[in-house]
């Protein structure tokens, strides 16, 4: 499930945290709609949505809006990918955060003022983002389906969670206590509610629960295809531990073709887009519960005019 990403001397081209799209064995479905209405079964089922005609458990579309906090965004000269940030420049370095909310059907720009770079060449970039994610949604259906306190065809998200990638529910340090895979997190009805932000948290990349293995470098995931290389930090930037202290995601693109090239008069763009970001789950049982919204991979795009 996880993206293309690209890198050349003029664009840089990245799917960070992609966590819950690299850490899924399924493909991700994009949904069917008939006009703007997502096609849903008629009834109960253990598949309830459709995508390309085939009966699904759930599919991705695009959020009305997807909120996530940036640390870190920094191209590098050397390798970071072990947490050695010392050859690396920033466009975005802050410690508490910047929260960023990107809406649907624009590619949002956002301010990267106030920094500079050495001119040089720069092979590898580097992003630090929280993992917890916040998507703001909300959709009608072909037939009805049952929310968290009613059914109807109109749907949106009503529980902020945090729901957990894992389907677990545990104590985050950094992000409070995650919900049972149960609560139903989307509410539906005859007419439509407001939707609030629901949060999922991403509190492991490798195996299928918090339990499975950790290792020396935490909770690692590697894709030499695309040079790529995912990580989990704790609070303080080091390897996290466990689900409970995972709090941030540290994602590394080396390029694969030219370096990133960086000169004294160098214009930069930093945009993102969140197409098919957001994950439409229902509860994969004999009935029409849709249970959340989790949060799949965004596209960060650098570009740097010379």
């Amino acid at each position: 499930m996880m993206r293309i990403l690209f890198l050349n001397k003029r664009t840089i081209l990245a799917a960070v945290f992609i966590m819950s799209g690299i850490c899924s064995v399924a493909a991700n479905a994009t949904c069917d709609f008939e006009g703007q209405k997502l096609k849903t079964f008629d009834g109960a089922a253990v598949k309830q949505v459709w995508d390309d005609g085939v009966a699904s458990d759930q599919c991705s579309s695009t959020p009305n809006q997807y909120e996530v906090t940036f640390y870190k965004i920094a191209i590098c000269k050397e390798n970071p990918s072990n947490n050695d940030l010392t050859s690396c420049r920033y466009l975005v370095n802050e410690d508490s955060g910047v929260k960023h909310i990107i809406t649907k059907g624009i590619e949002s720009t956002m301010s990267i003022s106030g920094f500079e770079i050495e001119p040089g060449t720069y092979p590898y970039m580097v992003s630090i983002v929280s993992s917890k994610l916040g998507i703001k949604h909300s959709f009608t259906t072909t037939f009805s389906v049952q929310g968290s306190s009613g059914a109807g065809t109109n749907c949106w998200t009503a529980n902020p969670g945090p729901s957990s990638y894992t389907n677990q529910s545990f104590v985050s340090v950094a992000h409070g206590t995650t919900v049972d895979h149960t609560v139903q997190l989307i509410d539906c009805g005859v007419s439509l509610g407001t939707p609030v932000f629901s949060y999922e948290v991403i509190g492991k990349l490798t195996g299928d629960v918090c339990a499975d293995a950790w290792g020396d470098l935490g909770d690692r995931d590697t894709y030499p295809a695309e040079g790529a290389v995912v990580s989990l930090l704790d609070q303080n930037n080091t390897w996290a531990s466990s689900c409970e202290t995972a709090a941030k995601m540290f994602f590394v693109k080396k390029n694969m073709a030219a370096p990133f090239l960086v000169r004294p008069t160098s214009l930069y763009n930093l945009s993102i887009k969140t197409t098919d970001s957001v994950s439409i789950d229902f509860d994969n049982g004999a009935n029409s519960n849709i249970i959340k919204t989790g949060a799949d991979p965004i596209q960060i795009r650098l570009t740097i005019n010379n």
